[in-house]
């Protein structure tokens, strides 16, 4: 009874790490997304604050704020395109790691949930499973993963 403890508190912990491990691509993919929405605002601040610098020039002088707002646009595709890298670098990573997963239902779980970003429910539909049982499978994917990785 206390071994089966410890083994499944030592499960536990291989599961936390393999977790922290695969949801980076998720991670990475949000900081993404986030940095592409904000671009897009200042696109579009970029352009309002153009189209009122067109009703206003001063002889001389450029319109206020709308270099800043270049400098800024610049750098946010800047830092877009470091994330994007290390997303990719990261999904390879990812993608190479859950090829090596032997069992083709666990492997196929591990790239719908961590590549896909599928829910639990469209899992279980779509490899035409209960929950309940994606639940288990996934469990079992965790510790796989966790043994390719040498985690004990």
């Amino acid at each position: 009874m206390v071994k089966k403890i410890s083994n499944r508190k030592n499960e536990d912990r291989v599961i936390a790490e393999v977790k922290t491990v695969l949801n980076k691509v998720y991670w990475l993919d949000q900081e993404v997304k986030t940095k592409t929405n904000q671009l897009e605002e200042l696109r579009s601040l970029a352009e309002y604050v153009g189209s009122q610098t067109d009703e206003v020039k001063v002889k001389g002088s450029t319109a206020g704020g709308h270099d800043t707002s270049v400098d800024r646009i610049i750098k946010k595709e800047k830092s877009i395109n470091v994330s994007v890298k290390a997303l990719t670098r990261e999904r390879d990573r990812i993608e190479k790691l859950i090829k090596r997963v032997p069992d083709d239902r666990l492997r196929i779980l591990l790239e719908l949930r961590y590549l896909e970003y599928c829910p639990w429910a469209a899992i279980a539909q779509r490899l035409h499973y209960d929950t309940r049982y994606v639940y288990r499978l996934h469990r079992q994917a965790q510790l796989e993963v966790g043994k390719i990785m040498g985690i004990r």
